[in-house]
């Protein structure tokens, strides 16, 4: 044998044995356009069955996470402010029939709680008809804004998690229990810590609390459908139940 030659290869195959043709199991192996279309189909359909649960789960989600911050936010600004400017009771003069509008309300805001949270910046405009036609509005960084409720002085303000995109789908005071979401600051109030999800006249009972965000069912007249939804997810730990479905009154602008 010369040099840099070698025997050859044994044969893989023993004698006798055919090699086994493959060419059709790979041609039965591959899928024909009908089926790839039929399973791209499949694909959509589930996708947009699943795809507006996952959407509404995440909404959800951060609509609690922003309410249950914003809740521990104030609240904490309030004690840190009492140590400054003393307890809340004297802060302002309620019920008393004086004249509160978005100015007076700005300058009661920017003493007791403005220094004491992380705000983006504030500003008086017309929404909803408030006192004057204006409202005071606080805006946070993470978009949502805290809104004195159409000119109900210190008392009644509405929270908006997603900002000003809930008044682009539902109107000025529509979407209560959606993306509006109402607070009120009692600092007399027994049990409360001065900013409480809206709970006016009611006795404690779960159930009529449920009704009301859900079925609009009275607990004080002339309340609007939805009021009463942030006092229900609160009482669930702040986050929203399965079954949770605010008054249908509360539809988008058409």
């Amino acid at each position: 044998m010369g040099r840099n030659q070698y025997p050859p290869l044994p044969s893989l195959i023993s004698e006798g044995v055919k090699p086994v043709d493959t060419s059709n199991n790979i041609r039965r192996a591959a899928f024909t356009l009908a089926e790839v279309l039929i399973t791209l189909g499949i694909i959509g359909v589930v996708a947009a069955m699943t795809m507006p649960v996952l959407i509404q789960k995440h909404k959800n989600q951060v609509t609690e996470a922003r309410l249950k911050k914003f809740y521990s936010v104030i609240n904490q600004a309030i004690i840190m402010s009492e140590a400054v400017n003393g307890e809340r009771i004297y802060w302002a003069d309620f019920y008393t029939g004086k004249v509160v509008n978005a100015s007076t309300v700005e300058s009661w805001f920017n003493i007791y709680l403005k220094p004491y949270m992380n705000i983006v910046k504030t500003d008086k405009n017309t929404v909803g008809g408030g006192t004057a036609g204006n409202v005071f509005s606080v805006y946070f960084p993470d978009g949502s804004i805290l809104r004195q409720s159409y000119g109900n002085g210190y008392a009644d303000w509405v929270f908006y998690p997603d900002g000003e995109k809930c008044a682009e789908r539902y109107g000025g005071a529509g979407g209560s229990g959606i993306c509006r979401f109402l607070f009120y600051y009692n600092p007399s109030e027994e049990n409360s810590k001065g900013f409480e999800p809206y709970k006016w006249l009611w006795d404690g009972d779960p159930d009529k609390l449920k009704k009301a965000c859900y079925d609009n069912v009275s607990i004080a007249s002339g309340v609007a459908p939805g009021a009463y939804c942030t006092a229900w997810i609160q009482y669930n730990g702040w986050k929203i139940p399965k079954d949770y479905k605010p008054h249908s009154s509360n539809k988008k602008k058409s």
